[in-house]
């Protein structure tokens, strides 16, 4: 699944539980939020883990909160525990730390999404 299009679904998602947000422009997160926290999305090809673990940390210590946007499909096993060990070390260095927000799109029957929205990476290892 395409970076876009996981976009367009979180758009949707977001406009349909009529979230205020700002569409990100160029290098940096791709959602602003008003209370200051930040969404970042990924396609299905994203080969470069350390990139993303860097990317998550600098919006972590610099915003209130971060959620990670995603296919179902990109998360394997090593990505998904990397995510939630980074997500364990940044709550830690952070007074007050939130969790890391998650949200997994996969596509449905015809034009339709699934998508599963966790408060946080460990809840990956308890989700249905």
């Amino acid at each position: 699944m395409e970076e876009d299009e996981v976009k367009r679904v979180f758009k949707a998602y977001l406009d349909g539980i009529r979230a205020r947000y700002l569409l990100g422009r160029g290098a940096g997160p791709d959602f602003e939020f008003e209370d200051g926290s930040v969404a970042e999305a990924k396609g299905s090809e994203w080969d470069d883990v350390g990139a993303v673990l860097r990317q998550i940390a600098e919006y972590y210590l610099k915003r209130t909160a971060v959620t990670f946007v995603a296919p179902a499909d990109s998360l394997n096993l090593d990505r998904a525990f990397r995510l939630s060990m980074l997500e364990r070390m940044l709550k830690g260095m952070k007074y007050g730390g939130r969790a890391v927000g998650v949200f997994l799109v996969d596509r449905a029957a015809g034009n339709k999404y699934k998508v599963l929205t966790l408060d946080s990476f460990e809840d990956l290892w308890e989700a249905d």
